[in-house]
């Protein structure tokens, strides 16, 4: 029993609870030997053309490349494998979405060994799913940028400063660069937090706070429209 509170102990920091589900997610990817699932084919081939600078072929492939482009610009600065490129990208898209995730849980809940048993849970779900977690996928960029959306959604409300209201934005954004579903929690958050805190401020607060909640969603619509005027 001492020995097992040792270990929860020690892994009750964020650091080394991180590297060890970060080396059970590269074990995913080595265990599969090279396999390739069929999603994880078209981006590769499409990463290919796009290196190649053969933007219009690899575009006409899948409209929603910036995964694809990742891999590209990697392949293109250290000339390994694109499929090499490619488990890179994702294990490290993966690493940040678990070090947010840690982050969070030792935010939101201040129980001593919250990061020991959030990490066994999250443990317990890579073999169940080590095919997806070694897969070549896109998603990895999402689960990255919604926990890191997600924490920094918390620390603005704790701290309510500027910094943190963008960096949540930016963060589902940055997601939304790979699954463009993420966009969706940059309409429907702001309109949730209005709904949350509208009776707890005045009416003109409430506004500002909503412009400030749709920064980035307005800062894009304003650069379309003057990329429509000045192009068009």
């Amino acid at each position: 029993m001492r020995y097992f509170d040792s270990i929860k102990e020690r892994f009750s920091a964020l650091l080394p609870m991180w590297l060890v589900i970060t080396l059970v997610a590269i074990w995913s990817v080595v265990i599969q030997d090279g396999h390739i699932n069929r999603d994880g084919l078209l981006y590769l081939k499409q990463a290919y053309l796009i290196a190649e600078g053969s933007w219009k072929e690899g575009l006409a492939l899948y409209p929603w490349p910036f995964f694809s482009i990742l891999v590209a610009i990697f392949h293109k600065f250290t000339n390994l494998h694109l499929q090499v490129v490619a488990h890179g990208v994702d294990l490290a898209l993966f690493g940040i979405a678990v070090w947010f995730y840690l982050k969070t849980l030792k935010l939101i809940y201040k129980q001593k060994n919250i990061i020991f048993y959030g990490g066994i849970i999250l443990l317990s779900f890579i073999p169940i799913m080590d095919d997806y977690v070694g897969m070549v996928l896109r998603d990895h960029g999402l689960w990255a940028g919604c926990m890191m959306g997600t924490y920094f959604y918390f620390v603005y409300h704790k701290e309510n400063n500027l910094k943190n209201n963008l960096l949540w934005q930016l963060s589902f954004a940055f997601a939304g660069l790979f699954r463009p579903e993420a966009f969706v929690f940059l309409v429907f958050i702001p309109i949730l937090n209005l709904f949350l805190f509208s009776n707890q401020q005045s009416k003109w607060l409430n506004i500002q706070k909503l412009m400030q909640h749709y920064l980035v969603v307005l800062g894009y619509t304003l650069y379309l429209l003057i990329n429509k005027v000045f192009l068009s």
